[in-house]
């Protein structure tokens, strides 16, 4: 508060002054004195205050900010048997292995969906390092769903980037 009081009245006086230099028509001396002192003390103090922590006012000095650090998350997720066919017929207790690679701490969430249904299976599936085991578990239901990963940031638990596996054929288990 000090410092822009400050620029208040030195910025009157140097109105006032460049008034009075106006009015003698730049004849007086100790009026072009006095706008060159008080312009450079507006000039100074400007320096000053905007240069140091904490000022008031921005100047073209003033170091750029830094640049961002964020990185767009990529994941990528593939079946760890590439000799699989498409769409999948699967049953009850069926499993499949997929390796996963991503550039954040994000953690694949595998959801089984039927457009009708909603959501039929949810599971962060088991696994060690980038390897995870998905076990189809959706109960009685037979007929076609849909695989989806969804990335689980584990410090906010938002699903991110659902991406779309592949297409299920869910038939009953075969009895034996």
């Amino acid at each position: 508060m000090k410092r822009a009081s400050l620029f208040i009245v030195l910025g009157v006086a140097f109105v006032a002054v460049s008034l009075w230099y106006l009015l003698s028509a730049g004849r007086s001396k100790r009026a072009t004195r006095l706008k060159y002192r008080l312009g450079g003390a507006l000039l100074s103090i400007m320096a000053i205050t905007s240069t140091g922590c904490g000022g008031i006012i921005t100047s073209c000095y003033d170091p750029a900010p830094p640049e961002s650090e964020y990185v767009e998350p990529t994941y990528n997720i593939d079946f760890v048997d590439q000799d699989i066919e498409l769409p999948l017929t699967m049953s009850n207790g069926d499993k499949l292995m997929f390796r996963y690679e991503t550039n954040t701490s994000s953690l694949p969430k595998f959801v089984v969906k039927v457009s009708e249904i909603g959501n039929i299976q949810e599971s962060m599936g088991e696994g060690e390092g980038n390897i995870k085991e998905f076990t189809l578990d959706v109960g009685d239901f037979v007929g076609d769903a849909l695989l989806f990963v969804y990335w689980v940031v584990e410090s906010d638990s938002i699903e991110r980037n659902p991406q779309c596996l592949c297409g299920l054929n869910i038939v009953a288990k075969e009895e034996n």
